[in-house]
């Protein structure tokens, strides 16, 4: 009998630090990146069209998928 208490006892103390673990503050996983964000989060111009993104922009040709792929940070895409 003595054995059956002492086993609950611990199965109760290993359920109060498993709770406590999952409820710690700060320990939550990052929330995901948003669509269209590169792996390393870095937002840029590709390097070959950098010098028209700013005229596709003012021309209003960001909604085209070249400039989306090529401009994404001039057209604010990530």
């Amino acid at each position: 009998m003595k054995a059956v208490l002492a086993a609950c006892c611990l199965f109760a103390v290993y359920l109060f630090f498993v709770s406590a673990d999952a409820k710690a503050p700060g320990v939550a996983a990052p929330p995901p990146p948003p669509d269209g964000d590169s792996s390393s989060g870095s937002c840029f111009d590709n390097n070959n069209t950098t010098r028209t993104c700013v005229p596709w922009k003012a021309a209003g040709h960001c909604d085209t998928t070249d400039a989306k792929k090529n401009c994404a940070k001039t057209c604010e895409q990530c």
